[in-house]
C-alpha cells in the first residue's frame, strides 16, 4: 500500500488475456540470409571478388493481430488495426472516423528483392609488384526491431490509458485499490480515444535499413623498404531510421496577434494539428496531441581520401604518416599522423606509439 497522485498506466484492456498479466505481445520477425562468394583470379594479374547476399527480412506482424498503425488514407488522422473482427464486436464499426480496417495483418508487403552484392578487385596495371589497385563495393542490409514499433500493439481496446487520482490523500491506498476496474467495451471515436498514447509505433511505409559502402585505394613501392598508398573511401545509408512526431504544430498565421491573445485565431496549439483526431485529454503520457512513429526517411553520405606513406627497416620497425582530409566538409581539415608500430626481433617486445609530425 502507499500513496500516489495522477499515476499513469498502461492498463490491460478489454481484450487482454485474463490469464496473462498486462498485455503480452508477440510480434514475429523472419529473416533469411544466404549468400554466395567466392575469388576468382581472371588473369595473372587480376583478381576478381565476387558476391551476393540475399538479405530477406519480413515486415513483423503480431501473432493475435493485436497490431495497429497510421492510416494514410484518413487526413484528419486514424488508425488502421488488423484484426477484422473489431469491425463486428462492438469496437471499430464501418464509418467510426478512426479506426479502419485496412485488410492485411501488417502495413505493407515484404519486399522480396534485396539483393546485396558484394565486388572487389586486386590489379596490377603494370604486370609487376610494385603497383597495386584495389577496389571494393557492397550493400548491407539493416532492419527495424521490437522497440521501434513495441506501442502497435498497445492501443484500445488490448490496452487503456488512466489516470489514478486517488479521492483523498489522507490514508494510503490499499494494493486493491489501486487499479480501477477495466472499463467496459464501447465504440471507438476520435472523441473518445483520440487522446490515446501513440509513440514508437511502426511507420505505415516500412522499408528495410541499408547502406552501400565503397573504396578505391593504389599502393605503390617507392623503393625496396617504402610505399605510398592513396585511399578513397566512403559510404552512404539510404531509408535510415528516425522517430517523428507527425502531429507537429504548424506554424501561427500571424505571430502578433497571439503575442497580444494566445486565446483567438490559430494560436492554441490544439487548431494548428495537421491531425486534429490526435488529442490528448486527462491521462496523457506526451506533448497534447503527439504522434510519434518510427520512420526510414534519413539518409547519410560520408567521404574519404587518406596519404599513407609506410617505411620498413631491417629491425621490423614500421612508420606510418597518413594525411586524411574529410570530405564533404565546410571546413576542411588535414592531419599529417606518425602511427609507427615497433616490434623487437626476438619478440619479447611490442609497442606502439601516435604522436603528431611535422611535414619535415
Amino acid at each position: 500500500m502507499g500513496y500516489y497522485s495522477g499515476a499513469t498506466t498502461f492498463q490491460p484492456g478489454p481484450f487482454s488475456q485474463g490469464s496473462i498479466p498486462g498485455n503480452q505481445n508477440q510480434f514475429h520477425f523472419k529473416y533469411f540470409g544466404p549468400y554466395l562468394q567466392d575469388d576468382w583470379k581472371a588473369t595473372s594479374n587480376l583478381t576478381l571478388n565476387l558476391g551476393i547476399r540475399y538479405d530477406f527480412r519480413i515486415i513483423p506482424f503480431e501473432a493475435n493481430n493485436k497490431m495497429f498503425w497510421i492510416d494514410p488514407s484518413n487526413t484528419k488522422g486514424g488508425l488502421c488495426f488488423a484484426n477484422p473482427t473489431l469491425l463486428t464486436d462492438g469496437v471499430a464499426p464501418a464509418g467510426n472516423g478512426f479506426y479502419r480496417y485496412c485488410g492485411r495483418n501488417s502495413p505493407k508487403s515484404s519486399s522480396y528483392l534485396p539483393f546485396a552484392p558484394r565486388l572487389g578487385f586486386a590489379y596490377r596495371p603494370f604486370g609487376d609488384n610494385k603497383t597495386v589497385v584495389r577496389g571494393g563495393y557492397g550493400v548491407f542490409f539493416d532492419s527495424t526491431e521490437t522497440r521501434e514499433i513495441d506501442n502497435s500493439g498497445d492501443l484500445y481496446p488490448y490496452v487503456i490509458r488512466t489516470s489514478l487520482n486517488p479521492v483523498t490523500q489522507s490514508v494510503p491506498k490499499l494494493t486493491d485499490q489501486l487499479f480501477p476496474a477495466t472499463a467496459a467495451l464501447h465504440p471507438v471515436s476520435a472523441a473518445t480515444d483520440g487522446g490515446q498514447f501513440i509513440a514508437v509505433i511502426i511507420s505505415e511505409d516500412p522499408i528495410n535499413p541499408y547502406v552501400q559502402q565503397f573504396a578505391l585505394s593504389v599502393q605503390r613501392e617507392l623503393a625496396s623498404n617504402t610505399t605510398l598508398e592513396v585511399n578513397y573511401v566512403g559510404n552512404k545509408g539510404t531509408h535510415l531510421l528516425d522517430r517523428v512526431n507527425i502531429n507537429q504544430p504548424l506554424p501561427v498565421a500571424d505571430p502578433a496577434i497571439c503575442d497580444a491573445n494566445p486565446a483567438v485565431a490559430d494560436c492554441k496549439t490544439s487548431k494548428r494539428r495537421p491531425l486534429p483526431n490526435f488529442t490528448s485529454p486527462t491521462g496523457r503520457l506526451t506533448a497534447a496531441g503527439s504522434v510519434t512513429r518510427t520512420t526510414t526517411r534519413l539518409m547519410s553520405s560520408w567521404r574519404d581520401v587518406a596519404v599513407t606513406l609506410l617505411r620498413f627497416s631491417c629491425t621490423r620497425i614500421r612508420k606510418a604518416w597518413t594525411i586524411s582530409p574529410q570530405l564533404p566538409a565546410s571546413v576542411q581539415q588535414t592531419a599529417l599522423r606518425d602511427t609507427s608500430t615497433t616490434e623487437t626481433l626476438n619478440g619479447t617486445m611490442r609497442g606502439r606509439t601516435s604522436m603528431w609530425a611535422s611535414a619535415s
